[in-house]
């Protein structure tokens, strides 16, 4: 495993004006003899098909992972509510999935918590779905589960072990799905932080086995200053799949 630091480099001053200033004349399109075209931006102007997720009024909907499985795209996070493009408001509990192409929503399934991190399952036309929850629909679960993104229904052949605490992040490496979060258990056996599991069936396979400790800043004498779960939130593979870098 491998943990990285990145230190800034800085630039002399004329660099950075220049840099500046050539971004500055890309953007506003000055008038120049070697005019730079970019076809391939994303246009500044939002597609209208795009269905909303709106606030309950209280302040809390938040978005906060996206997935493209094929034809669908999944959003999840806290929200209760969402519409169609210029249609009525529809209850929906977390989650979302919609047609990339035209907008439309095709399913709402019912998550009863936080939805934090969204990934295409290893078998095409599934989701794996990470968070803080014990309830998709009407089946239970604990923090991760697999969905039909045609349906919105669990895929009852992938079950995850039970964790303790919130999963905050997915990879698939290697043919293992590794899971991350705020978790100390897995299945009922001590695992902070990380384990990795079957991407099919859901079942730890023991493929990778490390463990997180620590606090930072817990206390100076007598004096509480943090009391925070232990994990990982985000992590990331090298494109070869031999190194993970991991953050939290």
């Amino acid at each position: 495993m491998s943990i990285r630091a990145t230190r800034s480099r800085r630039l002399p001053l004329a660099t950075v004006v220049a840099l500046l200033g050539l971004t500055a004349a890309a953007l506003t399109g000055a008038s120049s003899a070697h005019a730079i075209t970019t076809p391939d931006l994303v246009g500044v102007v939002p597609a209208a098909t795009t269905p909303s997720v709106l606030d309950d009024g209280s302040g809390s909907s938040s978005v906060l992972a996206i997935a493209s499985v094929g034809t669908r795209v999944v959003l999840g996070g806290t929200f209760t509510q969402v519409a169609n493009a210029g249609g009525p408001t529809q209850p929906a509990q977390n989650l979302l999935i919609y047609d990339g192409t035209s907008g439309l929503i095709t399913a709402r399934p019912t998550v009863n918590g936080t939805v934090e991190t969204l990934r295409p399952g290893s078998k095409a036309g599934t989701v794996l779905v990470g968070g803080l929850f014990t309830l998709v629909n009407s089946t239970i679960v604990s923090n991760l589960v697999l969905l039909d993104v045609a349906t919105g229904q669990v895929v009852t052949t992938f079950k995850a072990p039970v964790t303790n605490n919130r999963v905050t992040d997915l990879e698939i490496v290697n043919s293992h799905l590794l899971v991350s979060g705020k978790f100390t258990k897995v299945g009922g056996s001590a695992q902070t932080s990380l384990v990795s599991l079957n991407p099919y069936t859901g079942k730890a396979d023991n493929w990778l086995s490390i463990s997180f400790q620590g606090h930072h800043n817990w206390t100076t004498g007598d004096v509480l200053l943090a009391k925070a779960s232990v994990g990982i939130t985000r992590m990331a593979k090298n494109p070869a799949g031999t190194k993970l870098d991991v953050i939290g």
